[in-house]
């Protein structure tokens, strides 16, 4: 019920009437929502004492809506409660005297400072002081000064008219510029029949603002200043009478003043606004800009507008160097190009195609160019597309999704994978994100990390590390105290318990660096602070965190087994061991339970462990270990010396059995191996762009395996394989059969396979090799076969809205297969796959009763390439058939075009069309 009062004093606050208040009293409010007077005046009571309505003391009472006010006359209203209507309206008006800015965008943020000075040369006694607006093209400065103007007129300061003057039109004319602005009297030059007036005298009491003011020849700035000394000026021919002309000036310029303007014009210009660069402001503004040219397109062409997730991502990320101007041109082309492909339909979808060709190659997941956003989400969905917020929704989705105790190495490398995207975020994007004011000291935070590295025995951070962090604590003050509401506090809690136990992360690093830093940094959110930093731990020690072997003591005793862990952990300066203690009231089963769970967490993350125990029953734990996918050594009579010996050699990445038998001739101990299974058989699948693309090929791939294998189709992440190679973890627990993909990581020993030469069935012979053990010859081109129809289908789904892909795609293909007999020709899986698209589109076009271009001259075309026509209209019997349409001749005309124009192409360019493709 209080939400239900609420919504309705909202919703008639925002058409409010100062003369007609009936509605929000508590008499008409009960009646609206069906309640008693006392029980409405409750909730009205509470309401207000929450600051979400205002309370006027009239009779009766009169209840209005904080946030409709607000924003009806954008200004913050004070009070809670107000005496009378006129109390209330004149806080609103005494908060709102310069309105005229507050369609500004940036005019509370990185635009202020220019606003309010501005606004005190406007309300400088006299004729107001003159303003020298300087910024690079592009960035508003004649769009800031009709603001001025509009400032001035709404406070009655200025009552004349705003009058623009191009200065760089006069460059090269000087006596034109001193004629149109200062007037000329009659005989003053050939053609002066009459006197004229010039443009300060129609600008009286009003502005003129001289944009490109440094392209003034030397002689027209020096009458400018001179009319600036007191407001008097000659007409041209007429060097003895005054006239006067009360103007405010403000000028505008790209170039540096000192260079360009003379220096007595340049003294006469007491205040000079710097309007900064589209790329020097924050990151919310630029999202603002872009939401409010879409809106204004779309009220311009009277349709609805929808552009892609990739698409509002390339646009807030691009440097634009010609700022505002250029943003408003690529938006009103990306539109004209929306409008093209849907003139009929009643919204326009803008995709990364419709954008210009140099952002098509941005790196950005294929998937976002597919969730589209309506362009009022711009800005109500901040919170869910900011890269922080979606970061955390994937990363406690998929570790709250997990049941197991342990990560396998596909769901590691996800949370590796979305952590770079995080860091990346946070060291580059963070940068020009000036929203974010509460910079953390990095040299305290160097100083904080080297007493965790010397206290943990972890590695050294690197300064790019150490800035990272100190950009998320400085991150998390700001965005998790303005936002902390949209966090599942209970998920990341669980969350982050599951990160320590699959990371093997002692919690005590994490606790104790924040109580270093929490007294000079307040972060309200602590839990998902903490989430977030066992993440850049995890990334940035990942290398060292998962040794090739992991080891494990296990000793009698309350305590001695962990105590010895540590002493030696700490020798070594590293995490080496674990420990599970052995009470002597324990009995074997649980300690076999202990360490099962154990090796269980393990299982997929390391290729070898060895169980260090001390005597008895311990002794033959190996007899109840042989089911794990790794090698299992046990060596019994444990010491700290032994401990040692058998550290010091897994840090030098010795082999299991090395390691065992060396320790135990070393020392009175005896060891039992027992050899893991058969590795698992994989096929990982890359691409540049990223894990999204990886498993889009892996589906692919799954999809057009002709029968059932035992292998499984790991997506990866691309980069990680070039930098790291065989030191992945993943390499020693799986077999790594070959890498399929768009890009040869250059892996020693591991076959590669490129997907577009599958598709194009280029190398054969190299392809039936690699997969001979798994398929026969014929599979092979079976495959190579439906893998390209997959793939088309994945990209006809951004093209066709009405016809379904797989259904269209079956039928094209036995056309497709016709004309390459009935016209002999051989295409390539790069031409196949874009005449698959261009057969879908027209279908479903001639479907619609769309037109479609005419072609010239087509009677000389179908007279010139009879044979032709004849085989292809043969071929389109079946398609004809199935889908009850008749293909007209136009269409086989640019079929013809089409067909041979790609053809003859080189298989270069082919392949760039391909890619072109799927890079999409």
């Amino acid at each position: 019920m209080e939400q239900t009062i609420l919504n309705y004093i909202n919703q008639q606050s925002e058409n409010i009437s100062w003369d007609d208040l009936d509605s929000f009293t508590v008499n008409a409010i009960s009646l609206k929502v069906n309640r008693s007077k006392q029980e409405v005046q409750k909730i009205l009571f509470k309401l207000n004492k929450q600051g979400d309505i205002i309370k006027i003391n009239t009779h009766p009472l009169t209840y209005v809506s904080r946030l409709s006010l607000e924003n009806k006359y954008k200004t913050s209203i004070s009070e809670n409660v107000y005496e009378t209507v006129d109390e209330l309206l004149k806080d609103i008006s005494s908060n709102n005297s310069d309105t005229s800015f507050q369609e500004l965008i940036g005019y509370n943020g990185s635009l202020k400072s220019c606003i309010n000075q501005c606004i005190a040369a406007i309300q400088y006694p006299g004729n107001g002081l003159p303003i020298l607006l300087m910024g690079s093209s592009g960035t508003g400065k004649s769009y800031i000064a009709k603001l001025i103007y509009d400032y001035g007129h709404s406070i009655g300061r200025i009552k004349g008219n705003f009058i623009p003057v191009n200065c760089s039109e006069y460059s090269n004319n000087p006596e034109l510029f001193l004629t149109n602005v200062f007037g000329y009297k009659k005989g003053s030059y050939t053609g002066a029949d009459k006197d004229n007036q010039g443009i300060l005298h129609y600008a009286n009491d009003g502005v003129l603002f001289l944009d490109e003011v440094h392209g003034l020849p030397p002689e027209c700035q020096e009458k400018i200043f001179q009319f600036m000394d007191g407001g008097s000026y000659h007409m041209v021919g007429d060097n003895v009478k005054w006239y006067k002309s009360n103007v405010q000036i403000i000028m505008a310029t790209t170039e540096n003043p000192n260079q360009v303007l003379l220096k007595t014009l340049l003294r006469r210009i007491p205040l000079i606004v710097q309007i900064p660069d589209l790329n020097d402001r924050p990151l919310q503004e630029r999202r603002e800009l872009i939401h409010y040219l879409f809106a204004k397109e779309e009220k311009h062409i009277g349709k609805n507008i929808q552009l892609s997730r990739m698409v509002y991502h390339v646009l807030q990320a691009t440097i634009f160097t010609g700022n505002i101007g250029e943003v408003k041109n690529i938006i009103k082309t990306a539109v004209a190009n929306g409008l093209l492909k849907s003139q009929k339909d009643g919204t326009i979808n803008i995709h990364i195609y419709d954008l210009p060709q140099k952002f098509y190659n941005k790196g950005i997941n294929i998937l976002d160019d597919k969730v589209m956003l309506s362009v009022k989400q711009l800005l109500n969905k901040r919170e869910e597309n900011h890269n922080y917020y979606q970061f955390h929704y994937d990363i406690i989705n998929h570790l709250k999704n997990n049941k197991h105790s342990f990560l396998n190495e596909t769901e590691k490398q996800y949370v590796y994978g979305k952590t770079k995207i995080y860091i990346d975020f946070l060291f580059y994007d963070f940068k020009q994100d000036e929203m974010y004011q509460n910079n953390i000291n990095i040299d305290f935070i160097t100083q904080v990390l080297k007493i965790i590295e010397n206290k943990y025995h972890l590695k050294h951070f690197t300064n790019n590390e150490i800035e990272i962090i100190c950009k998320l604590i400085t991150f998390s003050a700001d965005i998790l105290t303005l936002n902390k509401k949209s966090i599942d506090n209970e998920a990341v809690v669980t969350c982050y318990r599951k990160l320590l136990d699959y990371f093997l992360i002692d919690e005590k690093i994490i606790d104790d660096f924040y109580e270093l830093i929490k007294d000079t940094v307040l972060i309200e959110n602590v839990n998902i602070f903490k989430l977030d930093l066992s993440l850049l731990f995890v990334y940035f020690l990942k290398d060292l965190n998962d040794l090739t072997t992991a080891s494990v003591i296990i000793a009698h005793g309350y305590s001695i087994a962990s105590e010895m862990a540590n002493n030696v952990n700490h020798l070594l300066e590293r995490h080496v061991f674990d420990s599970i203690d052995m009470p002597l009231d324990c009995d074997f089963k649980d300690i076999l339970d202990k360490l099962s769970k154990y090796l269980d967490g393990l299982s997929k993350k390391r290729n070898d462990v060895i169980v260090l125990v001390d005597m008895g029953s311990l002794e033959n734990v190996y007899q109840y270990l042989s089911s794990y996918p790794f090698n299992i050594g046990i060596i019994d009579n444990v010491t700290t010396k032994l401990c040692l010996e058998v550290g010091t050699k897994l840090i030098q990445n010795e082999s299991i059995l090395n390691v065992l038998k060396q320790a135990s001739s070393q020392n009175i101990s005896h060891y039992t191996l027992i050899e893991k299974k058969k590795k698992q058989e994989i096929i990982l699948t890359i691409c540049e762009t990223g894990l999204g693309m990886a498993d889009v090929i892996a589906d692919l791939v799954k999809q057009s395996l002709p029968k059932k294998t035992g292998i499984l189709i790991i997506p990866y992440d691309y980069q990680s394989l070039v930098s790291e190679g065989k030191r992945q973890p993943l390499f020693h627990s799986y077999h790594v059969c070959f890498i399929l993909g768009t890009t040869n990581p250059n892996i020693d020993g591991i076959p590669f396979l490129s997907i577009f030469e599958i598709m194009d069935k280029k190398n054969v012979n190299y392809i039936k090799e690699l997969m001979k053990n798994y398929f026969s010859a014929q599979e092979v081109s079976r495959f190579c076969n439906e893998l390209l129809k997959n793939f088309t289908i994945e990209n006809l789904k951004n093209y066709l809205n009405v016809i379904s892909p797989q259904k269209v795609i079956d039928d094209i293909q036995e056309f497709v297969k016709n004309i390459q007999e009935e016209l002999d020709i051989q295409l390539n899986s790069n031409l196949t796959c874009c005449l698959y698209i261009h057969l879908a589109c027209m279908i479903e076009r001639i479907l619609l009763h769309e037109e479609i271009n005419r072609f010239d001259e087509l009677d000389t075309f179908i007279k010139s390439n009879q044979d032709f026509f004849k085989k292809i209209k043969k071929s389109f019997t079946g398609i004809e058939k199935a889908y009850n349409i008749q293909i007209p001749d136009q269409e086989i005309a640019y079929l013809h075009e089409y067909i041979y124009s790609k053809y003859e192409e080189s298989d270069e360019s082919n392949d760039e069309m391909l890619s072109d493709l799927f890079y999409k």
